[in-house]
């Protein structure tokens, strides 16, 4: 059995690469902290040549350029992708979408990423004529904020409208709360969705389960951190976790550090899924929305 489960995780391993510690913009639910660290191209450098030297052991590497605003490290990202062209990788990433041009989608498409949009129901988006050639590519995140619920109809009915592959319905979790009219609208939004005729819509909610066998997020100190669908590296980020909580996050999902000499085997030895379980299920309680979350994922889960 154990052979049989390092042989799924060595099918495909996802790589969360955080670009730059930077955003062009400032949401009120995100509540991280901004730092001025990128990826030198020299790290760039060791981070392909790891690619190639496990490429005989891995059947391809899943690279999502992720957090906080990748666009604004573009150029390092066409870097990336060119050096490893005689390759062939899977590729997404995630943004705001507030430095989309024609340009960036162009190379998008030409190789082959799919791209997750953010797109809240504080300021809704402006440029879907910009996507209307690209929206087989591009799945909506739809972020609600809890303090702005009265707009999320309209700006769900605007996304709704268009072609896009994939609607996540996503509630803000751990960094805002819920109140009793926050609660409400999400429930009325929810039988709304329900009652839509597009199969493409899905409701997030806390936890979803295991999205992927095996995934690492690679930030800027070099490190690799093991991780499930994200939730650790982002929690940890949030100034209203306790600082020992985040200590201990980043303690144990740290992995090991990227070097010219590391290998798949090294890197994967360092992956228990236990751990990476109760460290994301025990978030919450630390925060006091344990309860919240409950509330808020069976209002998700709610069938007319």
């Amino acid at each position: 059995m154990e052979n049989e489960k390092r042989n799924l995780n060595m099918n495909s391993i996802l790589i969360e690469i955080i670009m730059s510690n930077q955003c062009n913009k400032r949401c009120p639910y995100c509540d991280l902290n901004f730092y001025n660290q990128s990826f030198s191209r020299t790290s760039l450098d060791i981070f392909s040549d790891f690619l190639d030297k496990n490429r005989s052991k891995v059947k391809y590497f899943h690279i999502n350029f992720f957090w906080w605003e990748p666009l604004l490290s573009f150029d390092d990202i066409v870097y990336i992708v060119e050096k490893q062209s005689h390759y062939q990788n899977k590729y997404s990433l995630w943004t705001n979408g507030l430095l989309l041009t024609k340009r960036h989608l162009d190379f998008f498409r030409k190789n082959s990423f799919h791209i997750f949009l953010s797109i809240d129901n504080i300021t809704g988006f402006d440029k879907f004529d910009l996507l209307a050639w690209y929206e087989d590519i591009i799945s909506i995140n739809f972020i609600n904020d809890p303090d702005h619920m009265e707009n999320s109809k309209k700006i769900f009915e605007l996304i709704d409208a268009h072609r896009f592959a994939k609607i996540h319905f996503m509630p803000v979790y751990s960094s805002k709360d819920w109140n009793t009219d926050s609660l409400r609208v999400l429930l009325e939004m929810k039988k709304y969705i329900s009652s839509n005729t597009n199969n493409n819509i899905e409701c997030f909610s806390y936890f979803n389960g295991v999205s992927v066998d095996t995934q690492f997020v690679l930030d800027t100190d070099l490190y690799f951190y093991k991780d499930i669908d994200s939730l650790l590296w982002l929690q940890k980020q949030y100034k209203r976790l306790p600082g020992f909580l985040r200590e201990k996050i980043d303690r144990l999902s740290r992995s090991c550090k990227l070097t010219k000499d590391l290998s798949i085997d090294e890197l994967l030895s360092t992956y228990d899924i236990s751990t990476v379980m109760n460290l994301v299920t025990s978030i919450p309680k630390y925060i006091n929305t344990h309860k919240q979350n409950l509330i808020i994922n069976k209002i998700l889960q709610y069938d007319q």
